[in-house]
């Protein structure tokens, strides 16, 4: 039998007379104490658990079936990688009220982005070690999610918790966009500054997607700014463009054939999806040049072993053909987090 689970929201008066709003689930209740963020999916509220006085983030997704999708296959795939042990937050519970889901999780104080803000006395980089950590942890999560057949899609340092309270713990977060492997002809994934060039040309996608998403932010948490072919592209070819620069910039074919996709960005040619598989063919049949983009990893840290063992790492991730670039499998029993001496 299939039981329909409610969730009841309604407001209860407090002792002080001010107004708590309250959301029910079939356990429990939660007094909502502030909104910790908005997105596309929902919003998550700092909440309390009134029985315990625990303290959880509690995801609301926006009312309607397809968010509500979204909200259980989080939830799922929360469940799989806590039963791995995997970095993510602890799923308390979810639950439903018709078509809005709530995921109940455990709370962290800050993500990875408010994290590296703080960071202003170091020109907002991270410390060897905790960039370690962070690639580590990451790492981790991403190879039991593509183990098992899913895509993240959106790794960023605003998807990265951190709790700073005691210890540097880390957790990859914002599952309510990962996908199956399986269905990889839809292009509306990554955010822009860290979407990979398999995606930027309409081309079938793997999980190395998240693998160069998670090069680009490494080189970020390195260096204290984006990537040179990252942080001025505001549309996704100027992106494409940008990457073709950097990565190939002795290539005038490659250059040229991403100029002339440049100036058609607006237009939608008919023979656009030809040219970009053309275009793929070519970057993925390159070698890229890292000349350019060497020099800048070296301009904002010191050149010593482990930073030389991290931008190696990095390299591997940036690799523009994704059959070249590492796994989240080989990158874990890389030198860099496999000797923290180098």
């Amino acid at each position: 039998m299939k039981f329909l689970v409610f969730s009841v929201i309604f407001v209860l008066a407090t002792l002080q007379g001010a107004l708590a709003v309250v959301i029910s689930s079939p356990t429990t209740q939660y007094e909502v104490n502030q909104p910790l963020g908005h997105g596309t999916y929902g919003t998550v509220y700092h909440v309390t658990e009134k029985t315990t006085g625990q303290v959880y983030a509690l995801k609301e997704f926006q009312d309607s079936p397809l968010y509500c999708r979204c909200g259980r296959t989080e939830a799922r795939l929360l469940r799989l990688l806590n039963q791995n042990g995997a970095p993510v937050p602890k799923l308390i519970e979810s639950f439903e009220n018709g078509d809005q889901c709530h995921l109940v999780l455990q709370f962290m104080s800050k993500n990875l982005l408010q994290y590296q803000r703080e960071q202003s006395s170091n020109n907002h980089r991270l410390s060897l070690p905790e960039i370690r950590i962070v690639a580590r942890n990451t790492l981790l999560a991403l190879q039991v999610l593509h183990s098992n057949g899913y895509i993240h899609s959106d790794i960023k340092p605003e998807n990265i918790m951190v709790d700073d309270s005691e210890t540097f713990d880390v957790k990859v977060i914002d599952l309510g966009s990962a996908r199956h492997v399986a269905h990889n002809q839809y292009y509306d994934l990554q955010t822009l500054h860290y979407r990979s060039p398999e995606v930027l040309l309409h081309q079938p996608y793997t999980p190395a997607i998240d693998i160069w998403s998670l090069g680009l932010m490494l080189f970020e948490l390195a260096t204290g700014y984006y990537p040179s072919f990252s942080f001025d592209s505001d549309t996704p070819m100027q992106q494409l463009n940008n990457i073709g620069n950097v990565f190939y910039p002795d290539q005038k074919e490659i250059l040229r054939e991403l100029d002339h996709l440049l100036l058609d960005e607006n237009t939608l040619p008919k023979d656009l999806p030809f040219r970009l598989t053309q275009i793929a063919n070519l970057l993925f049949s390159t070698q890229p040049n890292f000349v350019a983009f060497i020099p800048a990893f070296f301009e904002s840290i010191e050149d010593t072993p482990p930073s030389n063992a991290l931008l190696h790492l990095i390299t591997q991730m940036l690799m523009p053909n994704p059959a070249n670039r590492i796994s989240a499998e080989k990158a874990l029993k890389h030198v860099f987090l496999a000797d923290p001496d180098n």
